[in-house]
C-alpha cells in the first residue's frame, strides 16, 4: 500500500512542469518514430524511447516531490498508529506554525526542534510503537490461551503486563508533551510573546530530549524478564540453582 501510495504522488507531480514538459517531449519523440518517413527504421524499436522517456519523466516528478511529502509516506507505511499519528499531527501545527513568527531568530529555533523531531523522534517512536504493539498482542494472544507466552512462569507474565503499562504511559505522556509544547508556542504567537521565545524554544525541546531519553528503558529489550527476552528457561540461573541444592 505504501508503495503504490508513493507511486500516486510521483504521478501526480508528473504532471506539474518541468516533469510535464519532459513527459510531453517523450511522448513526441516516441510519436515521431512512430509517424515520421525519415525514422522508420527506428520504428520497430520504439519501445526503447518509450521506455527512456517515461524513465525520465518519473525521476524528475520524483525530484518535485518535496521531503515533507515523503516524510508522512514513510510513517504511514507503519500503519495508521494512533500514537504515529499523534506525533504526526503535531510535529505538523508545529510547522504550521512557522508562518506566524514575525522574528528570525524564532523561527531558526522551532526549525531546529521540527527537525529534532524528524531525524531523531519520529524514527525511534516507530520503533518503540512497534515494540509496544507485538508486546500487547502476545499478552493478548496469551489471554486466548495461544502464542509464545502461554506457559510462562505467572510473575513473568505480570512483569510483562506491568511493562506494557509503563511503555503506555511513557508513549502517552510523549504526546501530551509535544501538545504542550504546541499549545505554548500558539500562546505566545496569540499573545505577541515571541520575543522572549528562543530561549524558551530551546527549553521545549531539552525538555522533550530528556523525556525521549528517560524513557528509553522501557522500550529496550533487557527490560523484559529474563525467561521471556531470549534466556533459555531449561537453563537455570544461579539463584534457581541455590534452592534446589538444599533441598538434596
Amino acid at each position: 500500500m505504501t508503495v503504490l501510495r508513493l507511486l500516486l504522488v510521483v504521478v501526480g507531480a508528473g504532471f506539474r512542469p518541468p516533469a510535464l514538459w519532459l513527459g510531453l517531449g517523450g511522448l513526441a519523440i516516441v510519436a515521431a518514430v512512430l509517424a515520421l518517413p525519415p525514422l522508420a527504421s527506428f520504428a520497430a524499436a520504439w519501445y526503447l524511447p518509450a521506455l527512456i522517456s517515461l524513465v525520465s519523466w518519473l525521476a524528475m516528478a520524483a525530484t518535485q516531490v518535496d521531503l515533507e511529502t515523503y516524510r508522512q509516506l514513510r510513517f504511514r507505511g507503519t500503519g495508521n498508529d494512533p500514537y504515529l499519528v499523534g506525533a504526526l499531527e503535531r510535529r505538523n501545527a508545529l510547522k504550521a506554525e512557522l508562518g506566524h513568527l514575525k522574528f528570525a531568530g524564532m523561527r531558526a529555533k522551532v526549525e531546529a526542534m521540527i527537525r529534532r523531531v524528524d531525524n531523531e523522534l519520529l524514527p525511534g517512536l516507530a520503533t518503540r510503537v512497534e515494540r509496544h504493539r507485538a508486546l500487547q498482542r502476545a499478552l493478548k494472544e496469551c489471554d486466548q490461551g495461544r502464542g509464545p507466552l502461554v506457559g510462562a512462569r505467572p510473575e513473568s507474565i505480570a512483569a510483562l503486563r506491568r511493562l506494557s503499562d509503563e511503555q503506555k504511559v511513557a508513549l502517552d505522556g510523549l504526546l501530551a508533551r509535544l501538545s504542550d509544547v504546541n499549545a505554548q508556542l500558539i500562546g505566545l504567537t496569540q499573545e505577541g510573546g515571541q520575543s522572549q521565545a528562543p530561549d524558551l524554544t530551546g527549553e521545549w525541546a531539552d525538555e522533550i530530549a530528556a523525556y525521549w531519553q528517560a524513557t528509553a528503558d522501557v522500550f529496550r529489550s533487557n527490560s523484559l524478564p529474563s525467561d521471556v527476552s531470549g534466556q533459555s528457561l531449561a537453563t537455570p540461573t544461579a539463584s534457581q540453582r541455590r534452592p534446589r541444592s538444599r533441598g538434596k
